[in-house]
């Protein structure tokens, strides 16, 4: 199973999100790989980096989520993130950062189902 999560327009946040998985005992044994994001058809240039969360472990997605939830939780700037799983995609923009429990149940809510 492969996530992606993608933060546009802001490669350091990548890097500070890398860094915050990595260290996570939760993601051991989960491959971190960095990558540049596709621009999307509405976008025009560069559209920020990604990363790559790859494991057979299909409790896969509960940790990323989790782990994410409580990185832009702690982060004092409103940071706007796109994860995706399969065909399925999901964007959200973090506006509140105290919110880390609303947003790991909206990446959940709509990545839920059969991972690809």
């Amino acid at each position: 199973m492969q996530l992606t999560v993608a933060i546009p327009d802001d490669a350091g946040a990548v890097r500070a999100l890398s860094q915050w998985c990595r260290s996570d005992p939760e993601l051991r044994g989960v491959r971190i790989v960095p990558l540049a994001a596709p621009v999307r058809p509405d976008e025009m240039g560069f559209a920020g980096d990604a990363l790559a969360f790859v494991s057979d472990n299909d409790a896969l997605l509960t940790a990323v989520a989790t782990t994410i939830g409580t990185w832009l939780g702690t982060r004092a700037v409103r940071t706007r993130i796109r994860v995706k799983l399969g065909d399925k995609e999901v964007e959200i923009d973090s506006g509140n950062p105290k919110k880390a429990q609303e947003i790991v149940a909206a990446i959940l809510a709509e990545l839920d189902g059969d991972p690809r």
